[in-house]
């Protein structure tokens, strides 16, 4: 329930949020409610893991952490992925003139420590991993950091990352 009034804005942009919505469709007819006519909306979501090896190598640390059962929230991020399912949930919500397209990008960190530590401080990871084990924070980041720079160099840290840009218009 968006605190605006029916038709309020030109745009709306929703930035790697889509997937963490409880109720998704939803989440997108308010979208659409406030929204003027022919107004439009701006969505990214994460495109499937292999396309990001650098959150894929941290899933595969977290994995091993959990005993391969992480917790669901771990899995959020990259659960928007099916481009008919978002064409199909725009449709819903009452949006024309979808677009939708894969967008492949470099990914540079200045160092593999400092990627680690977002990775595991800057994300809902942290409240996981200190439920399970408050200790294993700066282990998790270590090794984290180590995969990364085996896998990606350091000084810079170099990879890819690939999202899904869509953009849809209120008729």
């Amino acid at each position: 329930a968006l605190p605006f009034d029916d038709s309020s804005f030109d745009a709306v942009v929703c930035q790697f949020g889509l997937m963490f919505f409880s109720d998704k469709l939803k989440g997108l007819s308010e979208a659409n409610r406030v929204l003027k006519k022919n107004g439009t909306i701006f969505l990214t979501t994460w495109d499937k893991l292999n396309f990001s090896p650098i959150a894929a190598a941290g899933r595969e640390i977290l994995i091993d952490f959990f005993e391969g059962n992480p917790p669901e929230q771990l899995r959020t991020a990259f659960s928007m992925t099916d481009k008919s399912q978002i064409i199909s949930l725009l449709e819903q919500a009452g949006f024309i003139k979808i677009q939708i397209e894969s967008i492949n990008k470099a990914c540079i960190a200045e160092s593999a420590e400092q990627l680690a530590y977002a990775n595991i401080d800057g994300s809902i990871v942290l409240k996981f991993v200190k439920e399970k084990n408050p200790d294993a924070v700066p282990i998790l980041r270590e090794n984290l950091a180590s995969e990364i720079e085996e896998k990606f160099g350091n000084h810079p840290v170099r990879s890819t990352m690939q999202a899904i840009f869509i953009t849809a218009q209120k008729p």
